[in-house]
């Protein structure tokens, strides 16, 4: 994952700010610090990525706000169920 002032790649496909609506930063039940992002796209609108134990969350929440807006999202079942079993 790499996040720029132009939007956000996840495995190398690009996602321009202007194609997501929101993003929310929150620990799950299981510990994991999560970055979820809502996005335009049909198939895919909720997209939840780790976020690295060393990566300071204000810092990064800081830099998001300046380009989309913060808003209350949940992280998918299927994100939560897969994290669960072990993938």
């Amino acid at each position: 994952v790499e996040i720029s002032t132009h939007g956000v790649m996840i495995n190398n496909q690009m996602m321009y700010f202007k194609d997501i609506a929101g993003f929310w930063m929150h620990r799950n039940m299981f510990g994991v610090r999560k970055l979820i992002f809502k996005t335009n796209r049909n198939f895919t609108p909720i997209i939840s990525v780790p976020l690295p134990d060393d990566l300071r969350a204000r810092d990064l929440q800081e830099f998001l706000i300046e380009f989309i807006p913060e808003i209350e999202l949940q992280e998918p079942f299927t994100d939560l169920l897969l994290e669960r079993i072990g993938f």
